[in-house]
């Protein structure tokens, strides 16, 4: 399973203007990261996914939101699922 999650997350980082890219666990700890995305953000990555989670706005408890930070220099995409947590950072 590490390897298959290695991969994906070396073939996301490899995509067209994405820089950063990090997989989280539910607890917030850092399962694979690439670029700009530090393993050392892991717990806000997943911090900001459970908060965003946590606003569910009658859609259902399996319709997770995917939150967008937009900077000047670009956009941290983060979307939370039952087991992981993924963030991509695209200029």
């Amino acid at each position: 399973m590490e390897g298959h999650l290695e991969h994906q997350v070396t073939e996301i980082s490899q995509t067209p203007g994405v820089v950063g890219v990090i997989c989280t666990d539910p607890q917030g700890l850092s399962l694979a990261a690439r670029g700009t995305l530090k393993p050392e953000s892991s717990g806000l990555v997943s911090g900001l996914a459970t908060q965003a989670a946590s606003l569910n706005l009658g859609n259902g408890e399996d319709d997770k939101p995917t939150i967008v930070v937009e900077f000047d220099t670009g956009n941290i995409l983060i979307r939370g699922q039952q087991n992981s947590t993924l963030g991509i950072h695209k200029v």
